[in-house]
């Protein structure tokens, strides 16, 4: 692993520090005339130097094939993916991984990764690679259910490309592996820096996640009014009010959002009756919503309230403000949060 070869590394480097001080002990020791150390202990003290040097020529070098060996040194978005899948892939456990998985031993079947291969935008978005290792029972992943149980853990997928899994033999141990294109992941919780430095950008993805999930989960309405149309929306502004240390290396933030729910201009086939029946009905079962919501797309959302919602300057447009407390990572993910 990368970060237990650098360890390695940093510790050889330390230990020939001990050993050149070592050998300047003695030799300032003679030169102030004291001869408690023998010719022997000086030839030994250089001795240890040039072992020193040996071994962390030999640390660099492991360090150098371990780092080789990395897909990608940030495990944020294969993290998202895993936390989107609730952990699990098909009844297996499944873990990000920052280096190419190799073939396990059949002995320690079945086991899951998510690879984060192409990223793009900062963990949020880019290509995975799922990688499925089992005996020959196992059965091929079905890609699409995949995809879909990703999108419903909050995390968006092309949904043009719908990935097949690939399966490859390996002696006793069967491979599947499938590539799938992230268009936003939502992490299980969203990193302090991302609210603090860029409160706009960590907003902007919770009103994309509700918003998408007040689309789905409105679609029995939409149906039983015979206009099964997508409703669309558009974040205005998102800040965050206050924050709060929640333990554990977690934190606590009010953030307020602001942002548009409609069908948009130009679609056909939806009566302002009908928009008015979906809006009488987003805001009569609000509270159900975002407790819906937050317990299936968003962990992370401790509370959440809808404030306003007033008609917006079109037939079919209503302004909504949410309050939400959202807790959060005060640090990002390391390396050593994940396999490698």
């Amino acid at each position: 692993m990368l970060a237990d070869a650098n360890a390695l590394w940093r510790e050889r480097e330390a230990a020939l520090v001990a050993a050149k001080e070592a050998v300047a002990y003695i030799e300032n020791g003679w030169r102030r005339g004291d001869d408690t150390a023998t010719a022997a202990d000086l030839v030994n003290a250089q001795a240890e130097v040039t072992r020193c040097l040996s071994l962390i020529d030999g640390a660099r070098f492991a360090a150098q094939r371990a780092k080789r060996g990395l897909v990608n040194d940030d495990p944020t978005l294969a993290a998202s993916v895993v936390h989107a899948l609730g952990g699990m892939l098909n009844g297996i456990p499944v873990k990000p991984l920052t280096v190419e998985p190799t073939v396990p031993d059949a002995t320690d079947l079945p086991v899951a990764y998510v690879v984060d291969t192409n990223p793009e935008t900062n963990g949020r978005s880019g290509e995975v690679e799922i990688v499925v290792y089992g005996p020959s029972y196992l059965g091929k992943p079905d890609g699409e259910a995949v995809a879909e149980t990703m999108r419903k853990g909050g995390t968006s997928t092309d949904r043009l490309n719908t990935p097949r899994f690939h399966h490859a033999i390996h002696g006793d141990v069967h491979e599947y592996r499938a590539a799938f294109r992230v268009t936003r992941a939502l992490p299980e919780y969203p990193h302090w820096s991302d609210v603090k430095e860029d409160a706009s950008k960590a907003t902007h993805d919770l009103a994309y996640n509700f918003g998408d999930y007040i689309n789905v989960a409105t679609a029995p309405t939409r149906i039983g009014i015979g206009s099964p149309l997508r409703i669309g929306w558009d974040f205005v502004s998102g800040r965050v009010l206050s924050s709060k240390p929640a333990g554990d290396g977690l934190t606590d933030n009010t953030v307020e959002i602001d942002m548009d729910l409609g069908a948009g201009r130009g679609v056909q086939g939806l009566t302002k009756s009908g928009w008015v029946e979906i809006r009488n009905d987003i805001q009569r079962d609000a509270a159900r919503y975002l407790r819906d919501w937050a317990a299936i797309r968003a962990p992370h959302v401790q509370s959440a309230k809808m404030v306003r919602t007033d008609e917006g300057g079109g037939l079919s447009v209503i302004n909504v403000r949410l309050t939400l407390t959202v807790r959060s990572r005060d640090n990002a993910l390391t390396l050593a949060d994940v396999d490698q």
